[in-house]
């Protein structure tokens, strides 16, 4: 061999070496690239029903998005939880293995806070959830759960059920610690409010779905140019939304020495004119100007102006 052929044989190697990818024994990834979009465009069907759920729950605009869809092992997804949790472990009847919901505890004791009928704002505190509190959790997971049904009837039918609750993490074992799983992660935006949901398996229990699944079968399940259907559901949950309409009759400033002497009969000025309009707010933005009247012995508003976004 000549020292010409020796280079380009030599050259040849190192380029074929910088184009190979290097491969994890000890963190395989048993996924194709075509797998994991399919699987991402499951979930987002997924995570629409979620967010037209949340936006009815709360009656507030929510939106839910696929943030993570990653192979990692069990004892990576579990130490990585905080504790007390908020984690449920559910079954699909066509696959023998267990998965597990995992719910921000904030977001979890915010569920709880608005089914008694407060306003979703409930403060977390680091405490394990009640009995009672994860009945009624347990309401909100089982809807997830058809909901996650739903998002793979174009693929199979399935039905998922609740095995059981656990605040302490290290205690669910749907895995062995070295086992892969598959870990899929929502995030949550709900008014001001941010949170997540996650979603673990391990990979034998979905690899019997994804082996079966052929190529035409993701084509079919990309999302279309234009869905009806779901933005009909989006606008039927938002027409449904109630806000708090205030209308301010006038406003005043008192110092603490006269707000500590105020009593039943006295009268405070406002700064408000009697001719002039009453602002009408949607939450804490003025959207229409009006004028009192009385129909029927009830006190009303007649909307007397529009303003625009932009006053």
């Amino acid at each position: 061999m000549t020292e010409r052929e020796a280079y380009n044989e030599d050259t040849i190697d190192n380029e074929a070496l910088q184009e190979t990818d290097v491969y994890d024994f000890r963190n395989a990834r048993r996924l194709s690239k075509d797998q994991r979009v399919g699987l991402h465009t499951v979930n987002e069907s997924f995570a629409k029903l979620l967010s037209a759920y949340f936006s009815t729950l709360f009656r507030a605009l929510a939106d839910v998005r696929v943030s993570k869809v990653d192979e990692i092992t069990y004892g990576e997804f579990i130490t990585s939880r905080p504790e007390p949790d908020c984690i449920w472990t559910f079954h699909m009847d066509i696959i023998p293995a267990s998965g597990l919901i995992e719910i921000d505890p904030v977001f979890a004791f915010s569920i709880v806070d608005r089914l008694f009928g407060g306003n979703g704002e409930a403060s977390y505190g680091g405490k394990a959830a009640t009995k009672i509190e994860q009945n009624l959790i347990r309401r909100v997971i089982d809807r997830i759960l058809d909901f996650w049904d739903q998002s793979w009837l174009n693929l199979i039918k399935v039905t998922s059920a609740v095995r059981g609750f656990e605040s302490k993490p290290y205690l669910v074992q749907i895995a062995a610690r070295n086992e892969p799983v598959l870990q899929l992660t929502f995030d949550i935006q709900i008014s001001s409010e941010s949170f997540q949901i996650n979603i673990c398996f391990p990979l034998p229990m979905i690899e019997p779905l994804i082996s079966s699944m052929k190529d035409q079968t993701w084509s079919f399940m990309l999302p279309k140019a234009k869905n009806v259907q779901d933005q009909n559901k989006v606008e039927h949950v938002i027409l449904r939304t109630e806000a708090p309409l205030i209308v301010v009759l006038g406003k005043t400033r008192l110092n603490i020495r006269d707000f500590m002497a105020l009593s039943r009969g006295d009268v405070l000025v406002l700064s408000q004119n009697t001719k002039d309009p009453l602002t009408v707010n949607v939450g804490n933005r003025t959207k229409f100007l009006g004028s009192p009247g009385i129909v029927d012995n009830q006190r009303v508003v007649r909307i007397t102006e529009v303003r625009k976004e932009r006053e």
